[in-house]
């Protein structure tokens, strides 16, 4: 437990200086999580002696770092570069299956499912440094990330105190209904806490000058709750997936914590929620 606690602080720690720091420093940290992310699924895959076509995906990686961090001189916007870029390497990923000259749908899945999970979610991930002021983007990376924590920290320690009811035990056996209730409640309270804590601080240090006025606190709660069952779920799908190719852990990269992906699952799927959600309330 010491080791866990003592790297999840350092991994934290990691995270808000590239937070804090943003620009080319946040992209090429989300570019090396995301490649070695891509580089675990694949291998997990390949535990069970599938040969998934590895390349489309580290290319389409490729593709979301650059349609962020050029968006400016594109010909075509950041997410049709994205959006054109996810059918070239699907497409690409199929076609070097079929030209095997085998009937292997395990392959072709192997294939394509890294590019949705993790690409394309590490994406949308990478596209929050697009929302334009550097306040706005900050706040949305605490949130992508502190929710995310606290979400799975309450869930894991409400379980362990008072869990008695399996969540979906074929997945994940050892989470609860009542520690997903305290996830979902953490996460609900920091949604509120985060943005309420960022615009005091901002007003007395003046740290993000002209910061747009941020929505009702009533809809960071209702979004709370919402970017938690999205978090979580995150959480199973990676579950879902280390279950079906037999493995524990995605990495050792961490000790104590397992691989990239055992530490950017339930993240990942936060980061969209995040970004779509500061998009439709107009930042």
């Amino acid at each position: 437990m010491l080791k866990r606690v003592i790297t999840g602080v350092l991994l934290l720690a990691i995270v808000f200086a590239l937070i804090a720091l943003q620009g080319w420093y946040l992209r090429a940290g989300l570019l090396v999580m995301a490649l070695a992310a891509m580089h675990e699924v694949y291998n997990a895959f390949a535990n069970r002696e599938i040969k998934p076509v590895r390349w489309t995906g580290f290319v389409f990686v490729i593709i979301a770092f650059a349609a962020e961090a050029f968006s400016g001189s594109l010909i075509i916007s950041a997410d049709s570069m994205l959006l054109m870029g996810l059918m070239l390497c699907v497409m690409a990923a199929i076609i070097c299956v079929v030209l095997r000259g085998q009937p292997d749908y395990e392959a072709v899945s192997a294939s394509v499912v890294p590019i949705l999970y993790p690409g394309m979610f590490f994406a949308y991930f990478m596209r929050i440094q697009s929302l334009g002021h550097p306040g706005v983007v900050t706040l949305a990376l605490l949130m992508t990330v502190l929710m995310s924590a606290m979400n799975d920290t309450f869930a894991l320690f409400v379980g362990k105190a008072i869990g008695r009811h399996k969540l979906i035990p074929g997945i994940s056996p050892n989470k609860t209904i009542e520690g997903s209730i305290g996830g979902l409640v953490a996460s609900a309270v920091f949604s509120v806490a985060i943005p309420a804590v960022f615009v005091r601080v901002n007003a007395a240090y003046g740290l993000w000058p002209d910061m747009p006025e941020l929505a009702p606190m009533w809809v960071f709660a209702v979004f709370g709750v919402v970017a938690g069952i999205i978090s979580q779920i995150g959480d199973l799908t990676a579950s879902l997936l280390k279950r079906w190719c037999g493995i524990k852990d995605y990495g050792r990269i961490f000790p104590g914590h397992g691989g990239m992906m055992d530490r950017l699952d339930a993240i990942m799927f936060s980061a969209v929620a995040c970004y779509m959600f500061f998009m439709l309330t107009g930042y």
